[in-house]
């Protein structure tokens, strides 16, 4: 196994060094949030990465399979800052809260951001309810929004 400081980690088969390695990209930054999909069987991990060496950052979002150790990327029209907050509804949706002021609908098993709905106030955090998502946000004062059905 090797690890190199861009957030690769190269796992190499012992019975066969000649092999090509199985290659994993983690994050590079810190992760922010993490939640247990039970539907998928996988640990989701939200953050912000740099896919260019600092140039630019984005959020971030992987499924970990734990008995490998490997992670897939969700893909798609995802967050543009940090990954903060992670739900679960009861259709097995992923619900994904970012600083760029938009929450992301995803699916697990194919780690695709599928739905983006963006809002004009910073949200601190988010609960999800079974088919609720509740946003806490940050205007002259504290307030806490309407639950919305999805």
């Amino acid at each position: 196994m090797a690890y190199s400081l861009g957030g690769v980690l190269s796992i190499f088969d012992g019975d066969n060094l000649q092999a090509a390695p199985k290659v994993q990209r983690g994050h590079n930054k810190p992760v922010a949030c993490l939640l247990w999909h039970s539907g998928s069987n996988r640990l989701i991990s939200g953050s912000y990465d740099s896919p260019d060496d600092g140039k630019t950052l984005v959020g971030a979002m992987r499924a970990w399979d734990l008995s490998t150790g490997l992670a897939d990327t969700f893909t798609g029209d995802g967050h543009n800052s940090r990954v903060t907050a992670l739900g679960v509804l009861k259709s097995g949706a992923v619900v994904s809260l970012g600083l760029d002021q938009t929450v992301c609908f995803s699916t697990a098993g194919s780690r695709t951001f599928d739905a983006k709905v963006s809002f004009e106030h910073c949200a601190l955090d988010l609960g999800v309810g079974s088919e609720k998502v509740r946003l806490v946000v940050v205007v002259a004062v504290l307030l806490l929004l309407a639950a919305a059905a999805v």
